[in-house]
């Protein structure tokens, strides 16, 4: 009898581990939406490695399970907005969510703090609160002297209704976290704005004043704990800055040692933070260099240092095999063989003769066209569906033909070509209309070399957005030919 007391009481334990601490969200949109959904990775905020796609059907409920062990940040994008929206997990919690012009709308636990955040309600009022630092400091900018400035007398947030009332009320981790994650926002706001001001200032007092003034609103918000599992602040950036610019030259060499051999072309500054925080740092770092193509260090280096640090982790699991993903299929890019003077020669060339042409008009020194190829994979896919009707090729504007080989062999499968000056000034003709020249860009060629569509939706947009215009652009040239026959 004992026996089989204990084997049921196992049982239970069994069962409370595995299952007990599983989250429940209940997704339900007016309108079809494809969601990629980013769950923590190693218990810490993600929102570079999609782990899985949740097709929502208009009007009808979509549900979605996960396994959280604390209060977690389950990060969501939806394919036709930039950025990603949030949402504050914990053990045993059921979530329903709802999609709202201003936001997300969430019923169940937790909502106070998940309203708050999905209504860009902080946000909106950041705004209202820098402008009203901006108007502060300027009378001590104009007069050149801050003397008077002190961290006490300085505009702070203001709590008001509706959700911040319940704020102050709240004593839950919640609440604590939301608190916490405003007290990063007010000070991120004030030493940013300080700080600009020292452009503007010139007498030493100021600037020293300026310089007390931003390490007494620092020391006063440290960072601590497991940040990036509570966080998705860009706070823990400017702390760390901070932190390691007060460093002297022999503790900051100490710092980089820890990376030598990694070729960072950036301050190590994340490496002051808790071994967690520094595995976040390097996880994200890593996924951004693969997803966005950004030379930011050596990637074999890093990869075996968070092998030899964090060796058991989620992280590296997935930087490795991301890492083999990478080189398999961006191991092979090929050059046009023409060299076309016009958009009309271009479609004339022997690779893309008889399609229409998609064009991805970058450059090696442009960062958000980088970015853009993160969508690779999608934009490989929405393309496969026309039958091989329509071709995509990137196209540089670089001037530097070493740069933009180096960039792209064994990086960015696919066409390419680097631009005449010839074509280039076709291009700005055309495309732009001699105005501005902001890239990327995307357009829409017809195979005869016809313009029919300037300014593609870039794949980060939304990638079906993309397709539906170009969908919308071979009809128009169809109809064109049908009217002229």
């Amino acid at each position: 009898m004992r026996k089989q007391f204990l084997t049921i009481l196992l049982l239970c334990l069994f069962h409370l581990l595995v299952y007990g601490n599983n989250v429940h969200v209940s997704f339900l949109f007016d309108e079809p939406i494809r969601l990629f959904i980013y769950k923590p990775v190693d218990g810490l905020y993600n929102f570079v490695y999609a782990h899985d796609t949740l097709d929502v059907r208009a009007g009808l409920p979509a549900d979605y399970d996960l396994h959280v062990d604390d209060i977690s940040i389950l990060s969501l994008k939806f394919p036709d907005r930039i950025g990603h929206e949030i949402l504050y997990v914990a053990p045993n919690d059921t979530l329903h969510v709802y999609r709202e012009k201003g936001g997300l709308s969430v019923k169940g636990g937790n909502e106070m703090i998940n309203n708050y955040c999905s209504r860009f309600l902080y946000r909106d009022k950041e705004l209202v609160f820098r402008k009203n630092v901006q108007k502060y400091l300027k009378r001590f900018v104009d007069a050149d002297d801050f003397s008077g400035v002190s961290p006490d007398n300085i505009p702070r947030l203001q709590i008001t209704p509706p959700y911040e009332r319940e704020l102050e009320n709240d004593r839950s981790r919640f609440g604590e976290i939301l608190r916490r994650e405003l007290k990063y926002g007010e000070t991120e706001v004030l030493a940013d704005e300080l700080l600009k001001a020292k452009d503007s200032v010139q007498s030493r007092a100021s600037l020293a004043r300026i310089d007390f003034l931003v390490d007494s609103l620092y020391r006063s918000c440290p960072v601590e704990g497991d940040f990036h599992r509570h966080h998705a602040s860009v706070y823990f950036i400017y702390y760390y800055e901070y932190v390691y610019s007060q460093l002297d030259e022999a503790e900051r060499n100490r710092v980089k040692s820890e990376l030598a051999g990694c070729k960072l072309t950036y301050e190590p500054d994340f490496m002051l933070a808790s071994p967690s925080d520094i595995l976040s740092e390097l996880f994200t770092h890593f996924m951004f260099q693969l997803i966005f193509h950004i030379d930011g260090f050596d990637n074999d280096s890093v990869l075996a240092y968070i092998h030899r640090r964090f060796p058991d982790s989620e992280s590296y699991a997935i930087c490795k095999r991301e890492y083999e993903f990478y080189k398999a299929r961006n191991s092979t890019a090929q050059v046009i063989s023409c060299s076309p003077s016009s958009l009309e020669a271009l479609c004339s060339c022997e690779e893309l003769e008889g399609k229409f042409v998609l064009v991805d008009l970058w450059a090696t020194w442009c960062v958000p066209c980088m970015m853009e190829f993160g969508y690779k994979d999608q934009v490989d896919n929405m393309l496969s569906q026309f039958y091989n009707q329509v071709s995509m090729v990137y196209v540089s504007i670089d001037s530097d033909a070493g740069k933009w080989r180096s960039r792209i062999e064994g990086q960015l499968s696919g066409l390419h070509l680097l631009a005449s000056k010839e074509l280039w000034a076709d291009i700005q003709s055309k495309v732009y209309g001699g105005s501005s020249t902001p890239i990327p860009r995307y357009f829409l060629l017809s195979p005869r070399g016809e313009l029919l569509n300037a300014d593609l939706t870039r794949p980060s947009n939304g990638v079906e957005r993309m397709q539906q215009e170009i969908r919308d652009g071979m009809k128009l040239f169809i109809n064109q030919v049908s009217k002229k026959e």
